[in-house]
């Protein structure tokens, strides 16, 4: 069985995985190969880590606000809707520019995905048109 290679995205090179490999089907003559690790060999790592960091944003603007809030009217009360509101518009603004490498990286990601689905389809339809 192939190693599967892994794409890396624009201007990288890929390495081979080293991840189990079986058989999970034939389609026409040819058989369909699949990791036993998973559909994400090399996981999600720029997902998590875009998304832990929009989180992490939007928790810390929210402390701000709630404590801001807290020190200005001197109790230890604070309304959920409007402080929730305005953390979510702070950390939008905020990710927007602060976020923008992370944000890129999982971009770069999803299109390599994109294009290597693209051209597995290609290739299957072509074989099914040769047939």
């Amino acid at each position: 069985m192939r190693p599967i290679r892994d794409a890396r995205g624009p201007g990288r090179t890929g390495r081979l995985l080293t991840g189990a490999v079986r058989e999970r089907g034939r389609v026409g003559s040819r058989a369909v190969r699949c990791s036993t690790r998973g559909d994400y060999p090399e996981g999600v790592k720029e997902f998590v880590v875009y998304t832990l960091a929009r989180i992490g944003l939007f928790v810390a603007s929210y402390a701000v606000i709630a404590g801001v809030y807290m020190l200005v009217r001197g109790t230890d009360q604070v309304p959920i809707l409007w402080p929730f509101l305005a953390a979510a518009v702070i950390s939008a603004v905020a990710s927007y520019y602060l976020l923008q490498g992370p944000r890129q990286r999982f971009a770069a990601r999803v299109d390599a995905r994109a294009r290597a689905a693209t051209a597995r389809f290609e290739e299957a339809r072509s074989r099914e048109d040769q047939d």
